[in-house]
């Protein structure tokens, strides 16, 4: 089986006025010459500049801008969504990733309410309330956030490894991920989801290998459906971790990936999986164009401008924590970069 195989996906009619809409917004997006401005920019002329490229505010608060885009394109996604499940993704991905930093602040002692994205189902009292266990579950949706949380909590006591935090909580929001887009019956959104698994399923394992932790732990964070099944990682486990590497090659994903694990393996070092699978999600979900219309042109825009205000985010933080220019680049994992 290729990557390169195309998609045949149905045109959806409902979507034709949608399709149209974040098409149009996303012509608009930040490519390599704004992203180049942005790097360049004064750390004190930074807010300023963003704000001269769309992002409202920025010039007196960079971060609620930033914020408060993201909000406004939850906002977007829903008012043209006609699947009330699907149309609530991008709230549900806002939950998760603000749980994954609720919990680290518990667990480490800082202050979470600055960290917390508008634009979920939960406010940043409520999401704090849930995991100091001051807050009973008032929905399915918090249920499953208390479940995620008991899971994280119980797998970082036992290992006292951060990373754990976020494997417990990515599994939990994977499995909603899986039922939601393989529930569409669409062969895009479908493709998306497996390609999520695999990366979700892989750091994980990949990382717990690396820190040499009882192998057992990952089956509890792995979630069937990608293209990497469980019998792949049990063939994993037959050898020393240098050799997963060569098994890769013959992957779906071929040398590229197994390139990446490699170098992290070699080095000790993730950065180089994370970005092959940060390129892969993207270059995919950039393939919406092919589709003439459909749901899946809008739930790509959202996660391509997800991945959009964390580039600029990561930025400003950057900058703001005073590292090169030529440090910045190499660490910003963005398409158009």
């Amino acid at each position: 089986m290729s990557l390169n195989v195309p998609l045949v996906v149905t045109p959806d009619s409902r979507y034709s006025y949608a399709t149209g809409v974040v098409r149009g917004k996303w012509e608009k997006r930040l490519k390599r010459p704004e992203f180049a401005r942005l790097i360049e920019a004064q750390p004190e002329e930074l807010g300023k500049t963003i704000a001269e490229l769309g992002f409202q505010g920025a010039e007196t608060d960079i971060e609620l801008a930033l914020s408060e885009e993201w909000f406004k394109t939850i906002a977007l996604v829903e008012s043209l969504i006609d699947d009330a499940k699907l149309a609530s993704l991008a709230r549900i991905y806002t939950d998760f990733t603000n749980l994954a930093i609720a919990i680290k602040a518990e667990a480490f002692n800082f202050d979470y309410k600055p960290y917390h994205l508008p634009g979920g189902l939960l406010s940043s009292e409520e999401m704090a309330e849930l995991v100091a266990d001051e807050r009973l579950a008032q929905n399915q949706a918090e249920e499953e956030i208390l479940l995620a949380i008991k899971e994280a909590r119980d797998v970082y006591e036992k290992t006292d490894l951060q990373l754990t935090i976020n494997a417990a909580v990515d599994s939990h929001f994977a499995t909603i991920f899986k039922k939601l887009l393989f529930g569409s019956a669409r062969e895009f959104l479908i493709e998306l989801a497996r390609r999520w698994l695999d990366c979700k399923n892989f750091s994980a394992y990949l990382r717990l290998r690396a820190a040499n932790f009882d192998i057992d732990l990952f089956k509890q964070f792995f979630v069937e459906g990608g293209h990497l099944i469980r019998e792949d990682y049990m063939r994993f486990e037959e050898g020393e971790i240098d050799a997963i590497p060569s098994r890769l090659v013959f992957s779906i994903y071929g040398k590229p990936f197994a390139d990446a694990v490699a170098d992290s393996i070699k080095n000790e070092n993730f950065s180089k999986l994370s970005a092959f699978f940060n390129k892969l999600l993207e270059e995919f979900l950039r393939n919406s164009i092919y589709v003439p219309f459909g749901v899946e042109v809008i739930i790509a825009y959202a996660f391509l401008k997800h991945s959009e205000i964390r580039a600029v985010r990561a930025i400003a933080r950057m900058k703001s924590a005073k590292l090169g220019k030529d440090i910045i680049a190499e660490r910003i994992r963005y398409g158009d970069i």
